[in-house]
């Protein structure tokens, strides 16, 4: 029998495990991205609502930028559940 030219061109499917890996590779970069860009618009808020808390703030950037802060969550947030039965109505 000959061999089918087209079965080499096939690649070898990637490792399940490596591809996962990957992925939450980048939706972690893409998270802080987005945790940092919600940051920085706070601090405009902040700037604009109060320049003199500037300089206080600067000062204790320095301390605080090991750990940035992360957004309230809501109550239900962070579950399976999703929100209260009373939200969910409130479209109706």
């Amino acid at each position: 029998m000959e061999k089918d030219s087209t079965q080499e061109n096939i690649p070898a499917r990637e490792d399940p495990a490596e591809r996962h890996r990957r992925r939450m590779e980048y939706y972690r970069r893409h998270h802080q991205k987005c945790e940092r860009l919600y940051e920085e618009a706070q601090q405009a808020k902040r700037t604009v609502q109060d320049p003199d808390k500037k300089a206080k703030e600067e000062d204790e950037a320095g301390e605080e930028a090991a750990l940035p802060p992360r957004p309230k969550l809501s109550s239900w947030q962070g579950t399976t559940e999703g929100p209260p039965i009373s939200s969910r109505n409130k479209s109706r």
